[in-house]
């Protein structure tokens, strides 16, 4: 008999739970990406987190920022009532998204940065994708 259709299922099964196992606790996201990390008072007056120890997971009605740092994970996370705009960035190093937020408990300046900058348009669109508008930083 043949029982290579058989082997296929069952290695199809295995690469979805290993998937899922090495993405928990994110495989419920819509869009996710790792990248680096701005905040602070403002662009000049900020704590720099670069790359891969922040992680945007953007869901239908949150967008969520996790920093990973000494084994200590901090969770910023934006309501969609809460995004006032999202606008583009760039500077000599780096390309990324400003998150301007009503929430008066965060820092009013956080940029998610995407690592490579040509990762930059993949975070463009999986924003978009989720339903958020992405305006460019001179509107």
């Amino acid at each position: 008999p043949n029982r290579a259709p058989a082997f296929e299922k069952l290695r199809i099964e295995y690469s979805m739970a290993r998937a899922r196992r090495r993405n928990f606790p994110f495989h419920n996201s819509m869009f996710q990406q790792i990248g680096g990390l701005k905040i602070g008072r403002d662009m000049w007056r900020c704590w720099n987190i670069g790359w891969p120890f922040t992680r945007l997971i953007c869901q239908s009605e949150t967008l969520e920022i996790r920093v990973f740092l000494f084994g200590i994970t901090k969770i910023y996370r934006f309501a969609r009532s809460e995004i006032v705009a999202l606008k583009t960035y760039e500077t000599a190093f780096s390309r990324g998204v400003v998150i301007e937020h009503r929430n008066e408990k965060l820092p009013k300046f956080i940029a998610f940065e995407a690592f490579p900058s040509r990762n930059f348009a993949a975070l463009i669109e999986g924003l978009e994708r989720s339903g958020y508008i992405v305006a460019n930083a001179s509107e």
